[in-house]
């Protein structure tokens, strides 16, 4: 990932290909919309939220820990994957609908998915946290070395 970029300016040029390229998925978009919206009555449509969490693995002193294909592959658990950088992970929950006891299905999910990444971390002398910015992360560490296997 990253790996095709390169240079770090766009030209007018890059910007206009961008225009064509935005109007061209927008217009593809449209007409998928329509397409389906022909199809299924919109009355028919159910509402479902779901919830994915961005998470940190840090070691004893809360430094990031470009661990994650070990810890994933110790975790072994679908809902859990890798993030752009070696240092994150993401934790899904399944869609539900969005009715009841909503908030309560997605908190009871979410808990379970937590603890047993937690455990997995624990496991392997690391913490597993939910910070949006890592306050031990320093720009020297965003480097190709960090950036996930996954893509």
């Amino acid at each position: 990932m990253g790996e095709q970029i390169k240079h770090a300016s766009l030209s007018p040029q890059n910007f206009a290909e961008f225009r064509q390229r935005l109007m061209t998925e927008t217009e593809e978009l449209v007409r998928w919309s329509q397409s389906i919206l022909r199809q299924e009555p919109i009355e028919d449509y159910t509402p479902t939220v779901g919830l994915e969490l961005e998470t940190w693995l840090v070691d004893r002193k809360f430094h990031p820990k470009a661990d994650n294909n070990a810890y994933l592959h110790y975790l072994d658990d679908p809902k859990v994957v890798a993030e752009l950088s070696r240092f994150n992970a993401e934790l899904n929950c399944d869609p539900v609908l969005l009715n009841g006891d909503v908030l309560h299905q997605i908190h009871r999910e979410v808990s379970q998915v937590w603890n047993r990444s937690q455990q997995a971390a624990r496991q392997m002398n690391l913490h597993h946290l939910m910070v949006g910015s890592l306050p031990t992360l320093h720009d020297g560490m965003l480097c190709m070395e960090t950036m996930s296997e996954y893509e």
